[in-house]
């Protein structure tokens, strides 16, 4: 949602052209450099745990950086998002697996969460455009906290006892 917004963030937050590319590059490089850490940690502890923290991390951290007047403090908000969506795909990924133990169940789950990620680009792409349109691109952060806030605290209350409980593991070999 926000390469439609880059020109008015690069204005607002008075951003040169190279410093720009760390709104992007500054999520990108944290999500990927946390993402085998944080399948370990889903691993070794509840699934469910860490999506919602991770969700809810999301959320607050959009929250505050819709509100940001600044851009150091805009790209490390950015960075730290990238760790909390770094830290959903795991578990999220484990999450149908352990709800869903029938395979007919499991394979549905699962091609639904698969398809969501397509429909969830092209969306974000629309939304993010709607907003630096007809709002302001701080929406597109605030839209996001609008909807992570609520999935993380009814994913705590959803998620079945099938995933509570530590994961732990410690006869893993390498």
């Amino acid at each position: 949602a926000l390469f439609s917004a880059l020109p008015r963030i690069q204005e607002d937050l008075k951003m040169s052209d190279g410093e720009t590319t760390w709104i992007i590059s500054a999520f990108q490089l944290t999500f990927a450099s946390f993402l085998l850490l944080s399948g370990r940690l889903s691993d070794l502890y509840n699934p469910k745990y860490t999506f919602v923290i991770a969700t809810l991390g999301i959320g607050v951290l959009s929250v505050i950086t819709g509100f940001l007047q600044s851009k150091i403090p805009f790209i490390i908000c950015r960075a730290l998002a990238g760790i909390m969506g770094a830290m959903t795909i795991p578990s999220a990924l484990t999450l149908p697996v352990k709800l869903f133990p029938e395979p007919y169940e499991q394979s549905q789950a699962i091609g639904t969460f698969g398809g969501s990620g397509g429909i969830g680009n092209v969306l974000g792409l629309m939304i993010g455009a709607i907003f630096v349109k007809c709002a302001s691109w701080r929406w597109i952060f605030w839209f996001l906290a609008i909807l992570s806030i609520p999935i993380a605290l009814r994913s705590a209350f959803l998620a079945s006892a099938k995933t509570s409980g530590p994961q732990r593991n410690l006869k893993t070999t390498y």
